[in-house]
């Protein structure tokens, strides 16, 4: 008698816990009901408190306290455990007949958890593994057609394995598992029930991401006449569809659809009385594609839309920077108004938008007036170091190189030179700096020094500039042949015309393999080369080559250089 005893209270309070994660248990699944105080209670409980406990009492505790976690965002590696603890008794102990009503869901609904967590942790190959496994473990009951949530389960499981496949880049594997789901699943459809057409949605979205944007818009339209068919056109679902297929269209460079169908989403919001949230990325991508097609009356239609939404809701910075964003896919002659506009409310806009579109205007008025391209860029470069203390590098070398072109078309060449070096020196802060961008501006920079004269800093700037043509492109390419050039000219000027000589036949070595003897390139060092035994006071040799260029520009190109004509007669050759 002494032993029931001794037992008796542990046996009670077993047999109370038990009950209450039963009680917990029957509540999720009769009534949909899950309480924190219910999660509470069950965490407080060790699992060593649970030894005594059938195996389906076990099954209950980490079924539940997976469950929980699942629906709150809990701690992956908690949630792992709990599920995997769950479906191993499932699977070994056969603590339920599988198949049995809300059973069914819930073994699917384990098998599906962690197929999802392999995912999250980035083992795609388990998490493909988890699904097969558990499309073949649960086709005693999965088979049961007359069951919408089973179908809903499997055509879940089979679609989340597509989009697996996709990412692994099995392709047809992932097309025939988005088909089979959609097979299974639209049969249930009535409108809301996004479930049972998403495997499609996932098809299209799949095609479009692999560039296949004709597969892609059949899809699309294969969606749209399954709503068709079900009388659900006039619903928030078809018109996000015509939304996509717009998508598409944009993509696929067909404006003009893409348009239509975003007026065909419109149309259907409308009817349906949807909120302007809900139409909003559809106006401002309808926006962006008139821009796209310079199309300014529908431009402006979808501006005066958007200015009253948007204003209403005082929302005004947003305004303005949708404004931005479709204006500069506007073309340039037709941008200037609503630029215009832009520039009136700039205090509506964050420093980079304003910045963005000076800088395009410093670059758009660069042909036609230079000096407007230089106040543009002033007024960026100003705000640029007031707010970022000359912190912003990419966009301050571009804005100096824009500034040097500009000065250099109004002739100011010491402006030039000198805004093209501070474009040279905020490019090498760019972590991006690429050495054919440096050797580009260090070129120009050398044709400046050269057409202002100044041969000191140009000699300096060469043998920056040599080494490094040479590097990226080699001694036989055109760019080393135009560098050298430069660097022979530039001895002609210094007075040492025997070193420049030397320079110039290198040269035609190095142009007689790249172009051959019949080439402008060849014509042009051999003028050149007569140069600089005519200012050698070598006259007859200058001759000789000055004859021999003349020769060659005449049969290549059927005029003859003016300088070489006026070498030539300063020499007394006249023909």
């Amino acid at each position: 008698m002494i032993l029931p005893f001794l037992w008796s209270p542990n046996l009670y309070a077993q047999k109370a816990v038990d009950k209450e994660i039963s009680l917990i248990y029957h509540k999720l699944g009769d009534k949909n009901q899950f309480a924190e105080s219910d999660f509470n209670f069950l965490q407080n409980l060790k699992e060593t408190d649970l030894l005594q406990s059938p195996d389906s009492v076990i099954y209950q505790y980490h079924y539940l306290i997976g469950s929980w976690l699942e629906e709150n965002d809990g701690n992956l590696q908690e949630r792992i455990y709990h599920v995997e603890k769950a479906l191993n008794l499932i699977e070994t102990r056969q603590i339920f007949p599988l198949g049995i009503g809300i059973f069914d869901i819930e073994y699917l609904w384990l098998c599906n958890a962690m197929a999802n967590y392999y995912e999250e942790l980035g083992d795609i190959d388990k998490a493909i593994l988890q699904y097969e496994r558990t499309l073949v473990r649960g086709e005693k009951f999965l088979y049961k057609e007359s069951n919408a949530n089973l179908r809903g389960v499997k055509s879940n499981c089979i679609s989340s394995l597509g989009v697996l496949y996709a990412k692994k880049g099995y392709k047809r594997e992932a097309i025939n598992c988005f088909e089979k789901a959609f097979e299974i699943s639209n049969i249930d459809y009535t409108p809301g029930a996004t479930d049972t057409y998403f495997s499609l949605w996932s098809l299209c979205n799949y095609y479009k991401s692999e560039k296949d944007y004709e597969k892609s818009i059949f899809c699309w339209k294969r969606l749209i006449r399954f709503f068709e068919e079900h009388n659900a056109i006039y619903t928030k679902e078809c018109a996000s569809t015509y939304y996509f297929l717009g998508n598409t269209y944009g993509d696929a460079k067909d404006l003009d659809l893409s348009i239509e169908s975003y007026k065909q989403a419109i149309c259907i919001y409308q009817q349906v009385n949807a909120s302007f949230e809900d139409m909003e990325s559809t106006y401002g991508n309808l926006w962006c594609a008139y821009a796209k097609t310079g199309n300014t009356d529908g431009f402006n239609s979808i501006k005066s839309v958007l200015k009253q939404y948007y204003f209403s809701q005082n929302k005004i910075e947003n305004f303005y920077r949708s404004l931005w964003a479709a204006t500069t896919l506007l073309p340039c002659e037709k941008a200037e108004p609503f630029m215009n506009e832009l520039l009136d409310n700039f205090s509506n806009l964050d420093i980079s938008k304003q910045v963005n579109i000076l800088t395009r205007l410093a670059d758009e008025s660069l042909d036609k007036e230079p000096s407007s391209s230089i106040m543009y860029c002033n007024k960026s470069i100003e705000l640029i170091n007031h707010e970022y203390k000359d912190d912003a590098p990419a966009w301050l070398y571009m804005l100096y190189q824009i500034r040097s072109l500009a000065y250099q078309k109004q002739n100011d060449l010491d402006s030039s030179i000198d805004d093209a070096l501070c474009a040279l020196e905020h490019f090498c802060k760019c972590n991006d700096a690429s050495n054919i961008t440096k050797q580009q501006l260090l070129f120009r920079i050398t044709n400046l020094y050269l057409d202002n004269k100044n041969y000191a800093n140009l000699i300096e700037t060469e043998k920056e500039l040599l080494p490094l043509t040479k590097d990226l492109y080699g001694e036989k390419s055109h760019e080393y042949v135009s560098n050298l050039t430069i660097t022979a000219i530039i001895i002609i000027y210094n007075g040492k015309y025997n070193r420049a000589i030397n320079t110039f036949n290198k040269l035609s070595v190095l142009i007689l393999q790249i172009d051959g003897e019949k080439s402008i390139n060849f014509a042009s060092n051999l003028h050149n080369i007569g140069r600089a035994y005519m200012l050698k006071g070598e006259n007859k040799s200058a001759i000789t080559y000055l004859k021999e260029a003349q020769s060659l520009q005449l049969d290549i190109e059927g005029v003859i250089n003016e300088k070489t004509n006026q070498y030539l007669n300063e020499l007394g050759i006249y023909e």
